[in-house]
């Protein structure tokens, strides 16, 4: 009965450390978009933005990830649980998330020194690679009856096509769109 709370607390975790990932990738974009604003306005957002960042990072993000990998260590002590192939998948890319966060944490940084100089599509790159990493770690989790080397190989490669098919969609919207602005700015110059 322990371990069935124990998993709710690391799912829960899990959920709200993820949640965290994406609101400040969402805040990043607002965060950028404060360079077309006048002057006066950009130094009033970026210190509310910086501070809502700061808060998610330090109150939410660092609390549910240490929450995440203290219930999913607790788990782990289970007799017999590391002979299952699945696990160690999981725990790789738990462990790639985790490296994702801290890259995360860099950005943070970055803006909060109003240093960072990459666009909204690396950003939106970011927070669908977050995106990527929790759909392949759940249906690891809830498929590990089906897993086998293959069957993991297959899911894997489908949900990699789905999610390299949508980075291109979005690139090529972003991409379009910045070209076609750039365009018309260019023909308003000759003009």
């Amino acid at each position: 009965m322990f371990y069935k709370y124990l998993k709710i607390i690391y799912i829960t975790g899990l959920a709200c450390w993820l949640h965290s990932i994406f609101s400040l990738f969402r805040i990043y974009c607002y965060h950028l978009k404060i360079k077309k604003r006048p002057e006066n306005e950009q130094a009033l957002l970026h210190n509310q933005y910086s501070l809502i960042e700061r808060n998610i990072w330090y109150f939410t993000a660092w609390p549910f990830l240490l929450i995440t990998f203290i219930t999913g260590i607790w788990l782990l002590s289970q007799p017999g649980i590391y002979k299952e192939g699945w696990l160690h998948l999981k725990l790789v890319l738990m462990a790639g998330l985790f490296i994702h966060h801290l890259h995360c944490g860099l950005i943070r940084k970055k803006f909060a020194d109003q240093t960072y100089s990459k666009s909204a599509i690396s950003l939106n790159i970011l927070k669908i690679t977050t995106f990527f990493f929790v759909v392949i770690i759940i249906s690891i989790a809830f498929l590990k009856d089906l897993y086998s080397e293959l069957w993991g190989l297959t899911i894997l490669s489908i949900l990699g096509v789905i999610l390299l098919s949508g980075l291109i969609i979005l690139f090529r919207k972003t991409f379009l769109k910045k070209s076609d602005q750039l365009n018309s700015k260019s023909s308003a110059k000759t003009d």
